[in-house]
């Protein structure tokens, strides 16, 4: 009875070793199964980041070339063809400017000399033949004196031809400073047998001629055409206007009463 009961204890023992032997590969595979899960599930979030950076350097890179690209020429490089238009430009601007300022500064006669009939008062009378005459009054309206100063009085019939002429002189002055008025008459003039119907009144003088220029406004006109050519010029052989443009600055040329101003600007 002993016996059976040892070898009983044995074989229950022998299959428990059994058990945990044939169980021990089976919880291994299990383990690693377990791992391989978690490095999957690490690796496929690594996966999504990766998308994710991708899709953000997409959209960043979408961006970006919606932007208008700022294009920066390199203006430390030697003249080209497409800059000979500054040269044209400059030289053109000078030949105008040139003739601007000849014609604006170029000297002309300036007198004016004007008189003016006040008064006039005259009739005719007949005895035989029609006799004419009356008195009046002029004045110097113009821009200089008058010297030597004669009027020469027409009657005319009724037609407008002349019937006679009479030159007289001032009553007072023989010479009309600017603004100064003075009298003349003119008696017994034979008018032959037309009636005269009206008179004219023409005056000669005497006066010293004023030059002046012609249009000083379309000679400051032409040195500032003249000076933007020279700037034009200087730009094209010195192309200082890139060195502004490089550095985003606005370059400007304005005239103003006391000559030309040149000013340079950037916008924050």
């Amino acid at each position: 009875m002993k016996r059976i009961t040892c070898i009983l204890l044995a074989l229950s023992l022998a299959f428990s070793v059994f058990a945990e032997t044939a169980a021990a590969p089976a919880a291994t595979e299990q383990v690693k199964a377990a791992e391989g899960s978690g490095d999957s599930a690490e690796e496929a979030k690594a996966d999504d980041g990766a998308v994710k950076e991708e899709k953000k350097a997409e959209e960043k890179k979408k961006e970006e070339k919606k932007k208008p690209e700022k294009k920066v020429k390199n203006y430390t490089k030697p003249m080209f063809k497409q800059d000979i238009w500054k040269l044209a430009a400059g030289l053109g601007c000078m030949a105008a400017g040139g003739l601007l300022m000849f014609y604006g500064y170029s000297r002309e006669d300036k007198s004016g000399a004007s008189l003016s009939v006040n008064s006039w008062n005259w009739n005719s009378s007949y005895s035989g033949t029609w006799i004419a005459g009356g008195t009046g009054e002029v004045e110097n309206t113009g821009n200089v004196d008058l010297t030597n100063v004669v009027l020469t009085i027409s009657y005319k019939g009724i037609d407008g031809t002349v019937l006679a002429t009479d030159t007289v002189t001032l009553d007072t002055y023989t010479n009309l400073s600017l603004g100064v008025s003075d009298t003349f008459a003119s008696t017994s003039v034979d008018c032959g047998a037309v009636r005269p119907a009206t008179t004219d009144i023409a005056f000669q003088a005497s006066i010293n001629t004023i030059y002046d220029s012609r249009n000083p406004d379309i000679g400051i006109a032409g040195i500032c055409v003249a000076a933007l050519g020279v700037y034009f010029i200087a730009d094209y052989f010195i192309n200082f206007t890139g060195f502004f443009a490089q550095r985003e600055m606005d370059v400007t040329l304005a005239t103003n009463y006391d000559g030309l101003t040149l000013m340079a600007s950037k916008y924050f």
